[in-house]
């Protein structure tokens, strides 16, 4: 570059040797390049300007010079007055300024600043003054009063990157200042820093007096005092900042935080504190710092929400029910100073949390919300070589049912220590629990209580609990001494394996806790999702003893061995249609010696009724019932057992099954069964059961059951012998074909007798492996006249007139057989025949059927009826779907009756047996006539057209 303007006025003398001005003006800066060092990381040409326009310097004669520089460049700017004293000292006017702007990212990177856009940078001198000592400038003497101003020139904000790689963080700055100020630098500094950016508006004061010569130890004296305030923290920030917090600050706080810092001493000894408060959060701590040790201690309160649980903890079954202010300190601490800025670990710390009120809703089984008042939790940990720590809990527990005040249930007092692992051995704890005195109204607002468990409390019980490590599992004893639950409960948990030992449990359950349970029993929704009206009125109280020699199980597996006892003594139980039975107590035992050995299971109990006595019981030996991790196990499964019911009353069987008289009504008035079950291989078992009544005979000689699935040998078919009651006929007859729903037997001597010679049926309700063939075989019959049986009204025979009177009609039913592959079942040519006229039959009506087992609810893809042209009646003729029903009929009583016999109509259904979306779905109907040529005589043509033209338009539609 050259220089083209440059003017220079100098003379020897005044204070500093020489005197005179300088101006230079379109100065290229590459000229001035050449004299700066090359570490430095400035490119004049792209941060000061290609050229200086100005540049004035001017130095005045005399004992105390006045010194002037301004400087013009495009990116730089200043403007300093000084004047130097006959000693040296050195006075800056006020008002002197130098700017930077803009100072580019490039040349902020050079100094460590990483920067996204170029920044604006201002100092400003309001005074400063350097006295001299000894002939030169003493900075320690200084006296200043600076402003540094950082503003981004264009983009607005500039974002700065802090720290690198994972650490790294940005923050988008739009406004700094920084205020340095000192009356003697020795003696006393304070700065001021205003930081405006998208993480805080922060304001930091910094003062410090006694500096000295600003050697290290005269700063280590130094007596300091630091403030720093952020405000406007935004919550979205921290979570991003803070990712394992990011589910619960929403929570936690407000929708932003401020903190604030202070500190007055030295670098080596002083007292500071820390706080940070969003919302109704607050976290506070205190430290004091000296030559020896660090002592520390801090507070916490915030509001536990429902929201912020919920955040905390997802997966629990029960949510807060109010918020809860949560209050928690610890204690002061000491740690040890062992270098500079090191600390040994304290030796122990101490904390305590405080809760006025913790209140819990939607408890399993509760019908309250358990409250929590007063709750102090104390804890010491011993910080050493082996962590140990011990603690208390104490609380008055309650319950709250409804809007009413928590009603008092008792005090509640916990204990607990714990000691680390040392060397291989795991850590040791002891934990202890204890509820007393107990008080009823309090219990009875937290579950239901009848009077008389009021009064069985209300002298106060005691519950308590024990537990501790033991051999790498845990030890655990737990008391009761409630009137309706004494236990005394022995034991350990060792991983997933549970054993208890020489344990009782006595359980007394009210009535309204009785009959809630028996009625939730069979709750199950129906098909249609809707959930059946409850089957008992009302049950008893009921007593149980359980008594536990031994049990030895794998949780979420099975019982891997057991001694136990059970006694439930008598309660009386009352049907929804009022009828009542009692249950004259049940005993029971099971004696499992270990998972290869078989187990003796025994249960009897006795029902008792208006209608008599029912005895069940069940002697069983039962071995193979676990697999290698403990689950139970159908493959290796062995049974050998025997099940009776002697001369059972069904009328008490009924009101406990829930069928009122209908099972008397069906079987007669006692029922006898006997059943075997003996092993044949793992697995796998040969059941041989019989059933006797009045009316019913069950004989299943052979049932094999293996693989799952149940099976009958076609040698020893299952059999059924049964005279058709009204109930029985009804429930389970009609639904098979509706011929059956009026029908009695001509012989009584002869019952009906369903065979099944066949069955391979899934235990898992697989209907699509169900196989079956089943042949009910039925004969004489009389069919009694019913106006409301829509299939056989439909007959000619059915229609009375004034001849006819009300004596049921001799009829015949032919074997029908069924087959059932895969869950399709079918059966055709099921014949029925009606009115016998001489050695036949007036009438035939033949059946078959194609239905899905497999879907819900099963589909009848065809169930079809032929019925006999010449027996259909007059009136059914007139309304079938024709618009002129008439000629219809008069074509047909027009032909010969052997023509007649052969002409058929066939009515054919469709669609789901059941219902569907809660409503009872509505079978497609379709109508056919179907003609038996082999059946005509002569004059076919003739007669078919005769025939032909009367039916018209109806079957061709």
């Amino acid at each position: 570059g050259r220089l083209d303007d440059a003017a220079l006025d100098d003379a020897r003398g005044g204070g500093l040797g020489a005197h005179g001005s300088l101006r230079v003006g379109q100065l290229p800066t590459a000229l001035v390049r050449p004299f700066l060092p090359k570490s430095l990381p400035i490119d004049l040409e792209r941060d000061v300007g290609p050229v200086v326009a100005a540049v004035d310097a001017t130095v005045t004669d005399g004992a105390a010079p006045e010194i002037a520089v301004k400087v013009d460049a495009p990116s730089v700017r200043a403007d300093l007055r000084a004047s130097v004293a006959a000693d040296g000292a050195i006075k800056v006017r006020p008002g002197g300024r130098i700017e930077a702007s803009p100072v580019r990212r490039a040349l902020l990177g050079g100094f460590g600043v990483q920067a996204d856009a170029d920044m604006a940078l201002a100092v400003g001198i309001a005074r400063l003054d350097v006295p001299a000592a000894n002939g030169a400038a003493d900075l320690a003497r200084a006296a200043a009063e600076l402003e540094l101003t950082v503003r981004p020139f264009a983009q607005r904000p500039v974002g700065v990157t802090l720290g690198a790689g994972d650490a790294a963080r940005t923050v988008r700055v739009a406004d700094l200042r920084v205020t340095v100020a000192t009356a003697a630098l020795g003696s006393d500094a304070s700065a001021t820093v205003a930081l405006r950016s998208d993480l805080a508006a922060l304001d930091a004061a910094l003062a410090a007096k006694g500096l000295g010569d600003l050697s290290q130890q005269a700063i280590d004296r130094a007596a300091l005092s630091l403030s720093v305030k952020a405000a406007d923290v935004p919550s979205a920030r921290l979570a991003a900042e803070i990712p394992a917090l990011k589910d619960l600050l929403p929570y936690l706080g407000g929708a932003a935080w401020s903190a604030e810092l202070s500190y007055a001493g030295s670098t080596l000894q002083g007292d500071g504190t820390v706080t940070l408060r969003s919302g109704a959060t607050q976290l506070a701590a205190k430290a004091a710092l000296r030559e020896a040790e660090l002592a520390a201690e801090a507070t916490a309160a915030l509001d536990a929400t429902p929201a912020l649980v919920a955040a905390a903890a997802p997966g629990l079954p029960m949510e807060l029910a109010a918020p809860a202010r949560i209050e928690a300190s610890v204690a002061r601490f000491s740690m040890k100073r062992t270098q500079r800025w090191s600390f040994e670990a304290p030796p122990d710390v101490s904390a305590s949390v405080r809760i006025a009120e913790l209140e819990v809703a939607k408890v399993p089984g509760a019908k309250g919300n358990p409250v929590l008042a007063g709750l102090a939790l104390e804890a010491r940990a011993a910080l050493g070589a082996r962590m140990s720590a011990k603690g208390t809990l104490a609380a008055s527990l309650a319950a709250r049912r409804g809007g009413a005040a928590p009603a008092p249930i008792a005090p509640l007092r916990s204990s607990f220590e714990w000691t680390a692992a040392e060397n291989a051995a795991p850590a040791r704890w002891s934990a202890e629990l204890a509820l007393s005195p107990i008080a009823a109204d309090g219990v009875a607002a937290l579950i239901d209580l009848d009077e008389a468990a009021r009064r069985e409390l209300g002298s106060g019980a005691r519950i308590a609990a024990k537990a501790s490590s033991a051999d790498g599992g845990i030890a655990f004893e737990l008391t009761s001494t409630l009137e309706r639950l004494k236990a005394q409960v022995s034991g350990t948990l060792a991983g997933d394996e549970l054993a208890l030992s020489r344990s009782s449990v006595d359980l007394a359950l009210s009535a309204q806790q009785a009959t809630e349970l028996a009625n939730a029993a069979g709750a199950k929704p129906g098909p249609d999702g809707k959930v059946p009206p409850p089957a008992w009125k009302e049950v008893g109280p009921v007593a149980i003893q359980a008594g536990v020699e031994s049990l030895r199980m794998r949780l979420g597996g099975g019982v891997r061995s057991a001694v136990v006892r059970l006694d439930v003594k008598p309660f009386p139980m009352v049907a929804a249609d009022g009828q009542r039975i009692s249950v004259d107590g049940v005993k029971a035992s099971v004696d499992m010696p270990a998972p290869d050995r078989a187990a003796t299971v025994r249960a009897a109990t006795v029902l008792v009724g208006s209608g008599g006595r029912a005895p069940v019981s069940l002697d069983a030996q039962v071995a193979g019932w676990s697999a290698p991790d403990g689950s139970f196990s159908a493959e290796s499964l062995r049974v050998d057992g025997a099940l009776k019911a002697e001369r059972a009353s069904t009328a008490v069987l009924g009101v406990l099954l829930g069928m009122g008289a209908e099972l008397g009504e069906a079987l007669g008035p006692e029922l006898t069964v006997d059943a075997t079950a003996t092993s044949s291989a793992p697995g796998a078992a040969t059941i041989a059961a019989r059933a006797s009544s009045r009316y019913a005979t069950l004989d299943a000689p052979q049932v094999d059951l293996r693989a799952g699935m149940l099976a009958v040998a076609p040698a020893k078919p299952v059999t059924l012998d049964f005279l058709p009651s009204p109930p029985l006929r009804q429930r389970y007859l009609a639904p098979i074909n509706p011929v059956f729903r009026d029908i009695r037997l001509a012989d009584e001597s002869k019952p009906i007798r369903l065979a099944v010679p066949m069955v391979a049926y899934p235990l898992d309700g697989d209907m699509a492996r169900f196989d079956a063939d089943i042949r009910l075989t039925v004969g004489n019959v009389l069919l009694e006249r019913n106006a409301d049986n829509d299939l056989l009204n439909v007959l000619k025979i059915f229609q009375k007139d004034a001849k006819q009177d009300n004596r049921p009609i001799d009829g015949v039913i032919d074997p029908l057989v069924v087959a059932v592959r895969k869950g399709q079942l079918a059966y055709k040519d099921f014949s029925v025949g009606i009115e016998r006229v001489g050695s036949g039959w007036r009438t035939r009506l033949i059946f078959d059927g194609d239905i899905d087992l497999t879907r819900k609810p099963p589909y009848a893809r065809l169930i079809a009826a032929n019925y006999p042209l010449s027996s259909l009646a007059r009136e059914v003729i007139s309304v079938l779907p024709n618009e002129d029903g008439g000629p219809l009929a008069d074509a047909l009583n027009s032909v010969s009756l052997n023509v007649a016999d052969a002409a058929q109509l066939r009515i054919a259904f469709r669609g789901p047996l059941g219902e569907v979306n809660g409503r009872p779905a509505k079978l497609d109907r379709r109508t056919k006539l179907v003609i038996d040529g082999s059946q005509l005589g002569k004059g076919v043509e003739e007669i078919g057209q005769k025939v032909g033209d009367a039916l018209g338009d109806l079957f061709k539609k």
